[in-house]
């Protein structure tokens, strides 16, 4: 390369992009790269120092061959006058080895320095850019999150306490793969079950039990009351943090048979993915168990902070419903967004509930069930920690089904968010 063409060269990280499917955040994330850019410069720069010394100790070993030699032997023939060259021979390779020391001392400099300009300009740049973003974002929060409680306050949406209905199914197995697909492949099953209806399997880990919690999109309307998923839980989740929905799955959590601890992974289809984001959180079950692993499909989820799990979110480029909040989930090394864009099946009428039907077809599971096939086969960096935990929750192919009836408990609703609650919520967001 010509010190021109090193001139121009720019580090840039790569995208991770796949037909169809496209990723962001994660070990493949910009964000990512950069820092292991950054570590590399500093590296590079360790190394640039340890070079510097090396040359220095080279050129006292060079003065010390030089100085060393009795200024007697000078006008001596034979072997002092071998000696003597033997001796100018040695400092001139000392001296060379010096040289090539500091030559790659300067190499190493200048890719560290163009490492960290580079990184300092990517910075820069997105600095503006996601004050731009980040604003647009804050202002669509505030003003959903007012009319949100606006609504609950004035009981045009009603969210209150939910109870546990007796269990429509406890402890069949079902076909479970651990993949992203049968993930879903268990959210279109708990949609068929019905309003309100939700899932926790149990599954035989190498370690011990794994439990995931299946939660459905919205289903009907708010004017029916009885269902937790109706569009009033949509309201609970953006502003009140799940408050209700979170205690009905920790019930069926218990009732299934999980203990503090437990690995516990959710997964959550459009307003089922707030709440899974929700009960990911040190309010939610953080506290109680070890969550592991947060899936949601079609969710708009770029309000929610970051816990500490892994987060995986499907998100189709035809479908509108991810986009609401107008902000983009962050690129963090934990959190992957996954961009899917691949043509969108001709569906029919089908069970996938108030927003499958209402919503067009790139929001209906059919066409995330093809995302979700393209993502299990994907080689893309930033997917094996997801794929990776979910698979060790298939030791058997086999789980265990309780399907559960969450039913909001009538006349209990909750007829006022307070402002504390609210400035709470926005304080969580905001931090981080």
């Amino acid at each position: 390369m010509s010190r021109d063409e090193q001139r121009d060269f720019t580090l840039r990280p790569h995208s991770a992009v796949e037909p169809y499917l496209a990723t962001r955040g994660g070990v493949g994330g910009i964000s990512f790269q950069w820092e292991e850019l950054e570590q590399a410069s500093a590296r590079l720069e360790s190394l640039a120092e340890e070079s510097r010394q090396v040359a220095a100790a080279l050129l006292y070993v060079e003065l010390d061959l030089g100085q060393d030699i009795p200024g007697a032997l000078a006008w001596q023939g034979g072997a002092g006058a071998g000696l003597i060259e033997s001796r100018r021979a040695a400092c001139g390779a000392v001296r060379d080895a010096a040289r090539a020391v500091l030559l790659n001392e300067d190499s190493l400099s200048e890719t560290a320095r163009r490492i960290t300009a580079s990184r300092l300009a990517y910075l820069a740049a997105d600095s503006v850019t996601q004050s731009v973003i980040t604003g647009a974002a804050r202002r669509t929060e505030e003003a959903a999150r007012v009319v949100g409680a606006g609504a609950i306050a004035s009981g045009i949406l009603t969210p209150g306490p939910v109870r546990i209905a007796p269990l429509q199914v406890t402890g069949t197995p079902v076909p479970f793969s651990g993949t992203v697909e049968s993930l879903v492949s268990r959210i279109k099953a708990v949609e068929e079950r019905g309003p309100g209806t939700f899932e926790v399997l149990r599954t035989a880990g190498l370690d011990g039990p794994v439990y995931l919690v299946v939660l459905p999109g919205t289903q009907g309307t708010a004017l029916d009351a009885g269902n937790p998923f109706d569009t009033a839980g949509n309201a609970e989740a953006v502003v009140q943090d799940s408050r209700h929905v979170v205690p009905a799955v920790a019930q069926a959590l218990e009732e299934s048979g999980a203990r503090p601890g437990d690995r516990l992974m959710v997964a959550g289809y459009s307003q089922g993915g707030l709440h899974a984001m929700n009960l990911a959180a040190d309010s939610g079950l953080a506290a109680k168990y070890d969550v592991e692993l947060v899936v949601t499909v079609g969710s708009p989820t770029g309000w929610e902070r970051s816990a500490q799990t892994e987060y995986l979110h499907l998100e189709h480029a035809e479908d509108a419903v991810p986009r609401v909040d107008t902000a983009p989930n962050p690129d963090e090394h934990h959190r992957v967004t996954v961009s899917l864009d691949n043509p969108v099946p001709e569906l029919l009428q089908g069970a996938d509930g108030l927003e499958g039907k209402g919503l067009g077809p790139a929001h209906k599971l059919a066409n995330y069930a093809e995302g979700a096939r393209l993502v299990d086969g994907s080689a893309l960096p930033s997917l094996v920690p997801a794929a990776s935990l979910l698979a060790t929750t298939s030791a058997s192919g086999v789980a265990s089904s309780h399907m559960y009836t969450a039913v909001r408990v009538p006349g209990t609703t909750d007829g006022k968010v307070s402002q504390a609650q609210q400035g709470n919520r926005k304080a969580r967001r905001r931090a981080g």
